[in-house]
Parts: C-alpha cells; sequence; structure tokens
C-alpha cells in the first residue's frame, strides 16, 4: 500500500481518537468539578490522571508526528499551504499546553491541596481546560475539511 493512504489513515485515525479521548475526559471532569462523595472526586482525579499521561499525551503527540510524516513528500507539504501551517501550529499548541498542564492534574491525583499543587483554577477550571482542547481540536477538523486560504509565499 503507497505511503501516502497509510499516513493519512494512521492520522486520522489517532486525531479521532484523541478527541474521542477528550470527550470522555470532560466527562469525568465534570465529576471531579462538581463535587460529590469524595471517592468519587477522588476518583475522577485518577481517571483524568491516566486518561492524560496514558491515552492524551500520546495521542496527541501521535497526530503530530503521523500530520507531519503524511506532508513529507506530498503536495501538501509543511510549508505549502497555510492551512497546513495553521493545522500544524494548532496541533504543537494543543500538544504542548496538555504536556505542561498534566503534572498538575498529576498532583490533585495524588490528593494535594490545589493551592498547594500550582492548580490555582477555580472548580470549573478543568472543565473549560478540557472544552477549550476541544475547541482546538474542532478548529483543527474544520480546517482539514476545508482547507481554506492559499499557498504560502514558499508555496
Amino acid at each position: 500500500m503507497p505511503f501516502r493512504p497509510v499516513s493519512l489513515i494512521l492520522h486520522v485515525s489517532v486525531s479521532v481518537g484523541w478527541f474521542g479521548a477528550v470527550l470522555a475526559y470532560v466527562a469525568v471532569a465534570v465529576v471531579a468539578s462538581t463535587g460529590g462523595t469524595p471517592e468519587a472526586v477522588r476518583g475522577a482525579w485518577t481517571a483524568m490522571d491516566v486518561i492524560g499521561w496514558w491515552v492524551l499525551v500520546p495521542l496527541s503527540v501521535a497526530t503530530l508526528v503521523t500530520g507531519i510524516a503524511g506532508t513529507l513528500g506530498t503536495g501538501w507539504g509543511l510549508g505549502t499551504h497555510v492551512w497546513v501551517r495553521a493545522k500544524l501550529a494548532l496541533t504543537v499548541v494543543a500538544t504542548a499546553v496538555l504536556v505542561a498542564h498534566m503534572p498538575s492534574v498529576s498532583v490533585q491525583a495524588r490528593g494535594i491541596p490545589p493551592a498547594t499543587a500550582g492548580h490555582h483554577g477555580g472548580p470549573w477550571s478543568e472543565i473549560l481546560h478540557a472544552t477549550g482542547g476541544l475547541a482546538v481540536l474542532g478548529a483543527a477538523t474544520a480546517i482539514s475539511f476545508m482547507k481554506p486560504w492559499g499557498k504560502t509565499g514558499t508555496g
């Protein structure tokens, strides 16, 4: 099978997986943020820690790697079209924010109070963080389908 179809299938698969995992993370963040029993809140933070490190981070990196690999040797190229650059920028930023945010989730999952854990947001901050990620991933998806803008100056 040629490289381009395989790389596209891999990229779409891990990207859709990333989006779906963020949806699951949002659902668990609602439980962590809206309270309930102490056990439920603690379990939600533990689940967010596991989902984050074992699913979200690997899928975000895989999306980045497969996206770059898929442009190599094709007409889309990394520097040829504005929409490709925009998707790359969104993916890099989303991955960087995720990786930077996960240590505070891990600290919270270990039961350290938010004020000492560096997690200074209110009870809804985790939900806002995750839904912001969904918005960025949604934007990247829309850009993929619409392919707006033209070629870059180097295209």
